[in-house]
């Protein structure tokens, strides 16, 4: 039954933040990063890729803390205020989304794909966010991690 709860609870989690990233704002992708690079971003088949790239011009930014541990399975970075933590999450690593009827779904980070069975949850300062990854304004203060999360 606790179980069952649980499971549940992150269900309603990942729907929840797969509604959120449905709204995105197109005109919000295109990022600095740390390192100045941004996101571009492809569309195929309902599927979006974003992948970093040498952008024309230099925009200096705070220090990103990017960690990637967990053999890719974790991903952590720190908020840059207003910029939600899909913006910063396209900006920093490749990104693949795809269209569902609940809106866009995290379908894998630096290759590293959902199943059936696992699915990219995001956490915001240790806990799990209760908005969409789009919705959510980061702030400088902010640890933002992605996890791939068993069901």
């Amino acid at each position: 039954m606790k179980k069952s709860i649980a499971t549940t609870i992150l269900i309603v989690i990942a729907i929840f933040g797969m509604i959120g990233l449905a709204t995105i704002n197109p005109a919000k992708r295109n990022l600095n990063t740390t390192n100045s690079t941004n996101s571009q971003t492809d569309q195929v088949a309902g599927t979006t890729q974003s992948q970093n790239s040498t952008p024309s011009s230099t925009t200096a930014t705070k220090p990103s803390n990017l960690v990637i541990s967990d053999q890719g399975k974790t991903i952590a970075y720190d908020g840059e205020d207003p910029k939600t933590a899909l913006e910063l999450l396209k900006a920093k690593v490749q990104v693949e989304t795809k269209d569902t009827s609940f809106g866009p779904q995290i379908m894998a980070i630096n290759g590293i794909k959902a199943t059936d069975k696992e699915f990219w949850l995001f956490s915001i300062n240790g806990q799990p966010a209760t908005v969409g990854a789009h919705q959510y304004q980061t702030k400088d203060e902010d640890r933002i991690e992605w996890k791939l999360t068993g069901m």
